[in-house]
């Protein structure tokens, strides 16, 4: 896209000329309980923080740092933070708090997309301070120099960028409602006869993958791994892998293979926390640090539906390594449906996927807009 700006009248302006550092302190007997924010408050290229409050248990005393709202936070360890904030509140001392020095000249709500610029990040990075935790002064940030439009054309750009970020947030707030919609559609209760997953699905550890068979990019059959579940294409069914095996490995391996409409995951490590699991839509091996759940009294989908809303790793077996194992996967006790109703609540779960699918290209489609918008204006 392109916005065709005219950027003759635009002014090149220092940094510190028309934004200032704010040093106003937090009082908690003058000022009370008050919102704060902290680095993982603000996620990277999202400019919309989350907030603590100075009266909960987890505020860092240390942080006397006042802001108000218009007011950007930046954080001088980690660039890519930036946050603008809508109410009065306390951040620390690792974050700047920016104002404009003067609205006419300088909109505020045009800071947090002037800090997310690549221009301005690219500046930033070549301006750190210290050697191992590098991190940035207010001096080379206010000797950072942009062209800044009139007022009026700020205005139109201002207004443009934050109808994307409204949009965006609209998004993710209906994405955020997903998850419970998922779980309530899984018909749990106390008044629903349940059955343990191994009376109607049989449960196997996956095959030891020697490293001499790993890297094939093709075969006959795809070896998952469990990084390929965090794999893009593989949300609900395991399709994309990286690596491939042909017919004579599976023989060698004495492979037994897993079966269209199994479903997998993990049993050991640091991943059983992501509470992943997949489907199979073909033929496959799957490495020996996961479990296949081949049904053999319930519908597949249906299955994996129920064990995504069950939290295997709540019952893990803490050692070096944490892990799961048959017996505890089998003891789930999961609703008793008939054939016809698994089937009705699967789809109705899967359908749910299909809206998240939807809202996550179009909340693609929006950050992409933003960036681009970013690009011409700031490029």
């Amino acid at each position: 896209m392109t916005l065709n700006l005219d950027k003759t009248s635009w002014e090149t302006v220092r940094f510190g000329d028309v934004i200032a550092n704010i040093n106003d302190y937090f009082d908690p007997t003058r000022d009370g309980a008050l919102p704060y924010v902290a680095g993982p408050h603000i996620d990277t290229g999202i400019i919309e923080p989350r907030f603590g409050s100075t009266d909960d248990d987890d505020f860092p005393p240390t942080f006397k740092r006042k802001f108000q709202p218009g007011d950007v936070l930046l954080h001088s360890r980690g660039i890519e933070k930036v946050a603008y904030v809508d109410r009065i509140g306390v951040t620390g001392e690792k974050l700047f708090v920016l104002r404009s020095l003067d609205t006419t000249r300088l909109l505020p709500e045009f800071i947090p997309f002037l800090l997310i610029a690549d221009p301005t990040k690219r500046y930033l990075k070549a301006n750190f301070s210290g050697s191992v935790n590098k991190f940035l002064n207010w001096r080379p940030l206010a000797a950072f120099e942009f062209a800044v439009a009139p007022l009026p054309q700020q205005r139109r750009i201002a207004d443009l960028l934050w109808a994307t970020e409204r949009h965006r947030r609209a998004i993710s707030a209906e994405m955020a409602t997903l998850p419970g919609l998922r779980r309530a559609s899984m018909a749990r209760g106390p008044r629903v006869a349940s059955v343990r997953v191994d009376a109607v699905a049989e449960i196997r550890n996956g095959q030891t993958f020697p490293k001499r068979y790993q890297g094939l990019p093709e075969g006959d059959y795809p070896f998952f791994k469990v990084s390929d579940l965090n794999r893009p294409g593989n949300e609900r069914w395991l399709v994309v892998a990286e690596n491939w095996v042909p017919e004579t490995t599976v023989g060698e391996l004495r492979a037994n293979l897993a079966e269209p409409g199994d479903v997998i995951t993990v049993r050991v490590g640091a991943a059983l926390r992501a509470e992943r699991r997949r489907m199979v839509r073909s033929a496959c091996l799957v490495d020996d640090n996961q479990l296949i759940i081949h049904p053999t009294g319930i519908e597949s989908a249906y299955l994996w539906a129920q064990l995504s809303e069950v939290e295997l790793s709540a019952s893990r077996n803490d050692g070096v390594v944490p892990s799961i194992n048959q017996t505890i996967v089998g003891s789930v006790e999961i609703p008793d449906f008939t054939r016809a109703e698994q089937i009705r609540l699967a789809d109705q779960y899967l359908a749910i996927f299909d809206v998240e699918d939807a809202l996550r290209t179009e909340l693609n489609s929006v950050c992409s807009l933003t960036r681009a918008i970013v690009e011409e204006v700031f490029g």
